[in-house]
């Protein structure tokens, strides 16, 4: 369950949703498929010789079908190291779709290629590339699936969501064997050596669309800090990524600040007065990332992300691409981002200022901030946006009267009628229901329908005012 406090908003208590059996299915598939194409292969072994290799010696055909099958595994560890540095760059779901699109490809290509008799050399080189291809994403599938796995799954079920993919290896293998023996069942010599083994690797090729289609559906939500978001009781029927590392990055080229998705803004901020360089301060009062800051347009006493961007970094399963403000839809506590769109990247254009002036405002903004906001309380930020009105939404909200309102665990600030605090044991049913009854009466004596600013992770929704 979600606890409606800060805490358990932030990665450590979302990020280890239960993944539906369709979403493990479509992980595990890639290493089904290559355990198939493995037994496949030696099932056929003699057949795919006599085809691409032929010689007066059986042996040598076979031999070198073998030394064929043996070539794959020369450039695996390349596609792990280079898929693998995908994965932890610009995603694991795109990192499985190429891998897995590669095995496809590399299947088809050797099921389709004609025999030596027909295209000569050009056959054994075909059939070696599409071997050397299909090596290379199989050793780019493991380590992305795997760590999908890893990190998808509840923590004290990590050991039994990484078994499905021995489970499904198994269960591959057993596949192939059954494959192989009812075609050669069925099927006379001659028909296997003329086209009964390909209709095997025909069979494997035929999942890959729908591995693909199962893999695209994989859902994916990025967070930053977790402090302007609410999760659902039930938890989150995705795998929720934190950024880190390389993605949590920053640094300085002159007035530009260049930072990581995952990074957080009071480091960014820390640079940027270290570096003399100002437009950033508003941030003090933003305690989350840069990547959060984007997808939400956040801002604080009168500056936003909007007003210093220059440019974004944003990976899709589609591809990467740069964006600007406003190709990203930048206004008021919006962007067009969704949670399968990360920010990988964000490039600030900052402005010469002293140091000790940039230090004295932050100062001055935290004060503020202290003094008007319930900072020592558990709460998930500021509610609503501000409404187009005289009132802001936390003056609005206190002249209806809701400071101190209690529903369940959860209580509007007495502080600030605009936040809402965990008074002990609260759920994030309880904060909705907060949130529906102070839409309820902002419309009622302000003819004004609130609008949350507060993001929604899993199966929420504000009922209809």
């Amino acid at each position: 369950m979600a606890e409606l406090a800060v805490e358990a908003t932030r990665a450590a208590g979302i990020v280890a949703p239960s993944l539906p059996a369709k979403h493990v299915a479509a992980v595990a598939i890639g290493n089904a498929l290559q355990f198939y194409d493995f037994l496949t292969y030696a099932f056929f072994a003699a057949q795919i010789g006599r085809a691409f290799f032929p010689s007066h010696n059986p042996a040598t055909s076979l031999l070198a079908s073998l030394a064929t099958f043996g070539a794959g595994f020369l450039t695996r560890p390349l596609g792990g190291v280079v898929i693998g540095m995908m994965g932890d760059r610009i995603g694991r779901k795109p990192a499985m779709l190429l891998s897995f699109t590669l095995m496809g490809a590399a299947i088809l290509g050797l099921a389709l290629t004609p025999s030596y008799a027909t295209i000569g050399l050009a056959a054994p080189i075909l059939v070696i590339g599409f071997r050397l291809v299909q090596g290379f994403a199989l050793g780019g599938e493991v380590g992305p699936s795997t760590a999908f796995l890893i990190e998808a799954a509840p923590p004290l079920k990590r050991g039994l969501y990484v078994s499905f993919q021995y489970m499904t290896q198994d269960a591959a293998v057993l596949i192939a064997g059954l494959v192989g023996v009812t075609l050669a069942n069925l099927l006379s010599a001659g028909q296997m050596d003329a086209w009964g083994w390909r209709l095997a690797f025909l069979i494997g090729a035929a999942i890959v669309p729908f591995g693909l289609i199962l893999r695209r559906g994989l859902p994916v939500a990025t967070i930053g800090l977790g402090s302007n978001l609410l999760v659902a009781d039930e938890g989150v029927d995705a795998l929720v990524l934190k950024l880190g590392g390389e993605l949590a990055a920053v640094e300085i080229d002159g007035d530009l600040l260049r930072a990581g998705g995952g990074a957080a803004n009071a480091v960014c901020l820390h640079r940027a007065r270290a570096a003399g360089l100002g437009g950033f301060e508003f941030a003090a009062a933003i305690p989350g990332t840069i990547g959060g800051g984007i997808w939400m347009n956040g801002g604080a006493y009168g500056g936003d992300f909007s007003s210093v961007l220059v440019r974004a970094l944003v990976a899709t399963a589609d591809g990467t691409g740069w964006l600007t403000p406003t190709e990203l839809g930048l206004s008021y506590r919006h962007s067009n981002l969704r949670h399968w769109q990360v920010v990988l990247q964000a490039e600030l254009r900052l402005r010469p200022r002293p140091p000790e002036e940039i230090k004295a405002v932050v100062r001055d903004l935290n004060a503020q901030r202290k003094a008007a906001q319930p900072t020592n309380r558990r709460t998930f930020g500021s509610v609503f946006k501000n409404p187009d009105h005289e009132l802001s939404a936390g003056r609005m909200l206190e002249a209806c009267g809701l400071k101190g309102h209690r529903i369940g665990g959860a209580q509007v600030s007495p502080k600030h009628a605009n936040f809402i605090e965990n008074a002990g044991g609260a759920r994030t049913a309880d904060a909705i229901a907060l949130m529906a009854e102070a839409r309820r009466r902002a419309l009622a004596e302000y003819g004004v329908e609130l609008v949350h600013e507060v993001e929604f992770l899993g199966a929420i929704e504000l009922p209809p005012t």
